[in-house]
């Protein structure tokens, strides 16, 4: 029985020893943070930054394809979904990431998906209106069939 109390009071021993210790730490490392505070970053105003702020958001995957003719030949089909709420295709605009643009909506850029008309997909921007033909599936890929 002395042996058991022997042990319950080693054990408290240690647990208050490394309370203690991880409070030492945490008051040291508390004391570092307050020592040397965070420097103080100046907000510049939005419309001051020029050239800054455009090479940012190139270096985040925003480009300048949405100031450029939209043409047949910037534009890349990935693919093409259609059901009976309407439909999305998958694009991608001067080899970019490809985005989805869904029937009648227009993205951030103003693409508007206007719809599949006489075996062609029509997109427009602006006054720019452009026709892509609807290609067939190459041979050997399996197609979806209606249940």
């Amino acid at each position: 029985m002395a042996t058991s109390r022997l042990v319950r009071i080693t054990a408290f021993a240690l647990w208050l020893i490394s309370g203690l210790l991880l409070a030492v730490l945490a008051h040291r490392l508390v004391l570092k943070m307050t020592a040397n505070p965070m420097p103080k970053i100046a907000i510049t105003d939005s419309s001051t930054t020029g050239p800054e702020s455009s090479a940012l958001a190139r270096l985040f995957g925003a480009s300048d394809s949405a100031r450029q003719q939209l043409t047949n030949d910037r534009v890349r089909v990935v693919g093409l979904m259609a059901g009976a709420q309407g439909g999305v295709v998958s694009i991608t605009l001067d080899n970019g990431p490809v985005r989805q643009l869904s029937l009648g909506q227009a993205d951030s850029d103003g693409l508007l998906f206007q719809g599949v008309i006489d075996q062609q997909i029509v997109i427009s921007r602006g006054g720019e209106t452009i026709r892509i033909p609807v290609s067939t599936p190459k041979v050997g890929l399996p197609l979806a069939s209606p249940r």
